[in-house]
């Protein structure tokens, strides 16, 4: 007696949160340092100072101040330890 596989259950791709708030986004570092290249002319004082107060200024600022070479990024490993040299010269 052949013994009935259970079917597969459906993925669930509804995750987001059910909050209005919520937002998910997902970027490369070309597109990142595309849209910091686009908009580092047009932040005032103000946005510049309250981009300082988030956790991520640190990342910002690597391609806001252009300290990241883009002609040698490319998908591997050695982008993150380029990227964790910058915070910590002792790697």
């Amino acid at each position: 007696m052949a013994q009935k596989s259970k079917p597969k259950p459906k993925p669930n791709y509804d995750r987001k949160a059910k909050h209005p708030n919520y937002v998910q986004f997902r970027c490369n570092a070309y597109a990142f340092n595309s849209i910091i290249r686009d908009i580092k002319d047009k932040l005032n004082e103000r946005q510049k100072k309250l981009l300082k107060k988030t956790p991520f200024w640190n990342l910002i600022e690597l391609f806001y101040r252009q300290r990241i070479d883009m002609n040698n990024m490319n998908k591997s490993d050695l982008d993150l330890v380029q990227l964790l040299k910058k915070f910590n010269q002792e790697i």
